[in-house]
């Protein structure tokens, strides 16, 4: 059951140890800290969570998540952007079917959180434009399984939660370049990478961060973008973000 200050990760649930693997990229810790960025921006910013701390790291590091799975992860952010599984939301959904428009904007706004990180990853390398269900398919990565776990309540078929999908980080590309977005990401990766992996960038210094550049939660009781059941995206409904 998703609980009001229940601690949600975007790549991992806690740090287990501090052990480390070889063979990375030097710039490896600017990614990741953009990417983790991206994941802090759209929760606090965009959609009102609590942070509680976000971390980069320069070398993927051994964690395990809630269930106690090991994972080998390159960053973490811990909010309280709550999710629950698809199992859940379905049996949700059949005791309370008049929920079913709340449940699916909750899922395209996470939707859109989830693929925050990954953009802004790609978008530092100047690939923001290929960032789509295709070029990130919906298996593979611990992000993009969480966007399809996200969306499977409300499409059975594969290739629909994936044009569903699309259709929101069509968005995130648009939403997270605009301006005052795209500095509050690139504020908080700074400061990730001052930090080099050490610590943790404490939560009440994120929100301080991303709140020069955004009035916090803005989209915190609507949907971000409307998408429609179809999975195509009404275009005339997109947002724009203000500033603080």
């Amino acid at each position: 059951m998703e609980q009001k200050d229940e601690i949600v990760t975007d790549d991992a649930e806690k740090i287990s140890s501090s052990n480390s693997i070889d063979g990375v990229e030097p710039d490896q810790l600017t990614r990741s800290a953009y990417h983790e960025a991206g994941h802090a921006v759209a929760d606090v910013g965009l959609f009102g969570a609590r942070c509680f701390d976000v971390r980069a790291f320069a070398q993927p590091t051994l964690v395990h998540d809630r269930h106690n799975r090991p994972l080998t992860v390159l960053g973490l952010c811990q909010t309280s952007f709550g999710s629950q599984s698809a199992e859940m939301i379905a049996r949700d959904l059949i005791q309370h079917p008049q929920k079913r428009a709340s449940r699916f904007a909750q899922a395209v706004n996470r939707v859109f959180s989830i693929g925050a990180g990954p953009f802004a990853q790609v978008e530092l390398l100047g690939c923001g434009d290929e960032f789509d269900e295709i070029n990130f398919p919906m298996s593979g990565s611990t992000d993009m399984e969480d966007a399809d776990d996200a969306l499977r309540p409300f499409f059975e078929n594969e290739q629909k939660r994936c044009s569903a999908a699309g259709s929101i980080w069509h968005s995130t590309r648009e939403i997270m370049r605009q301006p005052n977005v795209w500095a509050a990401v690139e504020d908080v990766a700074d400061e990730l990478v001052k930090l080099d992996g050490r610590a943790p960038l404490n939560g009440e210094l994120v929100h301080s961060i991303i709140g020069r550049h955004l009035p916090l939660g803005q989209f915190c009781q609507t949907p971000i973008v409307r998408v429609e059941w179809n999975g195509k995206i009404n275009r005339s409904l997109m947002r724009q973000t203000s500033k603080p």
